[in-house]
């Protein structure tokens, strides 16, 4: 079993497997309601429509997504390039997001199966994508144990957070400003891709790099394009 979901309303149990199929209990009466034939190897991540009415799992390479009244495929969606390790639909059900091991977020319109936009993650693999609340944002979580943050109506990335082990970090969508508290312990470029240099280090050398106050918002790490802080 890689990865379990109840559906909305708590009646149902989706659970994959490495086989290729997802089972769909009721877990009430215990019974196996239906058993879906993915037949592209193992199911890694699986997700319930807002409404129940539709489930999305994810394998090598394609996402689908099935009826779940009548267990028939509706779409499958290609274009990834590797394991698709997490599926998360918006909260109004009009998008889908699938996260994949080839460093791509990719959004899609589950309606109709077409592809609506591609976030260019920084990290070798996406491990979870998750959306708010409200539908406005866009969380997504990688190997480089970085959490970023998009814009869910423009698709930017508004910052990237990075627990570190007495602390924490926040970094602008240009890498260059950036906050932080606790102590780097040498994990602090790796979220941008420069792994030897430590905290302040090229701050007198490169003028777009900035630290700000660790209590300012997240939108306090958006610089200007000169690299100074608006006002």
């Amino acid at each position: 079993m890689l990865s379990v979901a109840w559906s909305p309303n708590g009646t149902h149990l989706a659970i994959t497997h490495d086989n290729g199929t997802v089972d769909i209990w009721n877990p009430a009466a215990g019974t196996l309601v239906r058993t879906l034939e993915d037949r592209t190897g193992r199911v890694c991540s699986v997700a319930w429509s807002p409404d129940g009415t539709r489930l999305a799992t994810g394998g090598y390479d394609v996402t689908h997504i099935w009826n779940t009244a009548t267990g028939t495929l509706a779409h499958t969606l290609e274009g990834h390039s590797g394991w698709i390790y997490s599926v998360a639909w918006s909260p109004d059900g009009t998008h889908l997001a699938t996260g994949s091991d080839d460093g791509t977020v990719r959004i899609w319109n589950p309606t109709t199966g077409d592809l609506v936009h591609i976030l260019e993650d920084v990290t070798d693999w996406v491990r979870a994508v998750a959306w708010s609340p409200d539908g406005t944002h866009l969380a997504t979580a990688g190997n480089d144990r970085g959490v970023r943050i998009w814009d869910s109506a423009t698709y930017s990335l508004l910052g990237t957070l990075l627990p570190l082990p007495d602390g924490s970090a926040a970094f602008g969508p240009d890498g260059m400003t950036y906050k932080f508290t606790g102590s780097p312990s040498g994990r602090f470029w790796w979220t941008i891709g420069l792994c030897t240099f430590a905290p302040g280090e090229l701050d007198p050398y490169i003028p777009e790099i900035r630290r700000v106050p660790y209590d300012s918002p997240l939108s306090a790490l958006i610089s200007s394009p000169s690299g100074q802080e608006e006002a």
